[in-house]
């Protein structure tokens, strides 16, 4: 894969072509979606749809946090702390999500995969689907409508790949 970096532009932010991110947590996501917005400088990345994609990744896929758990756990303020008390047991600190970033001239491709069991995401990414009046379980349809040019789940819904056209 070749790219070459826009003319109008000093950094060398628009030289990457590949790179792989491994992330454990909220606050890491958070840090990695700031850092793959600012090297896309000519392509602006939905950061709030691929934060969703990561939290999804990280709370129901590495940590086994289940709809309905993470509903009571909302409702009694306590998903920090089971997120905290998960990370730390052996079955669950040391996995990662491997976040795969690839740009060349026609866009940029983001392949995020989780250690999880998966799920299957086909009810999530019906067109009817749409934003509830539950407190969570928006972050696949916030992706889906935020400009991502495809989404496509695969490995069982362990793995997500989102891409965007320049």
């Amino acid at each position: 894969m070749v790219f070459v970096a826009p003319e109008n532009g000093d950094s060398p932010n628009g030289l990457l072509e590949s790179a792989q991110f491994g992330v454990r947590t909220i606050c890491e996501a958070r840090r990695l979606v700031e850092f793959l917005a600012s090297i896309c400088p000519l392509l602006e990345i939905p950061s709030i749809g691929l934060m969703e994609l990561l939290i999804n990744s990280i709370e129901h896929g590495n940590l086994g946090i289940d709809y309905e758990m993470k509903t009571m756990l909302l409702e009694s303020g306590s998903l920090a702390d089971e997120i905290d008390r998960r990370m730390a047991l052996p079955e669950f600190r040391d996995r990662r999500v491997v976040v795969d970033f690839e740009q060349d001239r026609d866009g940029v491709r983001i392949s995020i995969k989780d250690e999880g069991d998966g799920f299957d995401p086909s009810p999530y990414l019906a067109d009817e689907v749409a934003v509830s009046d539950h407190s969570h379980g928006r972050g696949i349809f916030l992706a889906r409508h935020t400009g991502f040019a495809s989404i496509e789940y695969t490995d069982g819904g362990r793995r997500v790949v989102v891409t965007l056209d320049r």
